[in-house]
């Protein structure tokens, strides 16, 4: 019979390579976000009884703003943007409330200053132009320290995403070492570059699991050594995330272990 470690281990591992299927991806997740947002859209606008409250609206707003705010810098944001702008407006044709109407106009706004490649900066001008008199707040000034460091996380993290689904689809890569050591640098580079963000859970857990696999092909324990410095930095330093909990399943255990007396 398997020993209790070992079916953690392999249940652990099971966990990693499901985070590197393509369908779970966060740029699947961002699009079906959006796609959620416009269903709900749609739902409301064939239903009386929602189109006639503003909570409602509101709700689908909301929705749609969630697409930008998942990642603001991806393929989604501009158009999960707009159409939050866009109902905004059309929210505001219906309450008559100048409140509704500045809070699409801003979005659009956005969408424009920060899209002006994308297709929908297009979209957002021809509202923007409906309303020449109404002065829109917000002047694009220089982004917060703060801004640039999440933008320059995810941009370091999409990368060691990038490294990582090249080194699963090939299997001869996984035989050499150096290959393993640049993508587990490339998720340090975006831990490091915002030790506090949203992503630094999730790059300390796959560089943890990436040596815990490393150390399968190497028979290195320096590498599960390494591993499992990750992995309880995870535990220790974010127990809300759900990172915590993989991280303890990679190690074989339900809880942190008991420190010593």
């Amino acid at each position: 019979m398997l020993k209790t470690s070992n079916i953690s281990f392999v249940y652990g591992l099971l966990l990693v390579l499901l985070l590197a299927i393509p369908g779970v991806s966060r740029a699947d997740a961002v699009r079906n976000q959006y796609f959620k947002a416009e269903n709900a859209y749609k739902k409301m606008l064939a239903a009386p009884d929602q189109r006639k409250y503003r909570h409602h609206w509101l709700r689908v707003i909301k929705e749609f703003q969630k697409v930008y705010d998942k990642d603001p810098s991806g393929s989604w944001a501009a158009a999960g943007l707009y159409r939050a702008g866009a109902t905004s407006v059309e929210l505001y044709h219906r309450s008559g409330r100048e409140e509704d109407r500045d809070n699409g106009l801003k979005r659009l706004y956005q969408v424009r200053q920060e899209f002006p490649r994308s297709a929908y900066r297009a979209k957002a001008q021809k509202y923007l132009n409906q309303y020449p008199r109404v002065k829109i707040p917000p002047k694009v000034s220089k982004v917060p320290k703060q801004t640039r460091a999440k933008q320059s996380a995810r941009s370091q993290f999409e990368k060691a995403e990038k490294c990582q689904a090249r080194l699963k689809k090939n299997p001869r890569r996984t035989k050499h070492r150096d290959v393993w050591l640049v993508c587990i640098k490339k998720y340090q580079d975006a831990y490091l570059t915002e030790p506090g963000g949203p992503l630094a859970a999730e790059c300390l857990f796959k560089m943890g699991s990436l040596y815990q696999q490393l150390a399968v092909y190497s028979k290195n324990s320096s590498d599960r050594e390494a591993s499992e410095i990750h992995l309880r930095k995870v535990i220790k330093q974010y127990s809300n995330s759900p990172y915590n909990a993989m991280a303890k399943a990679l190690l074989g255990e339900k809880s942190p272990p008991k420190e010593k007396e």
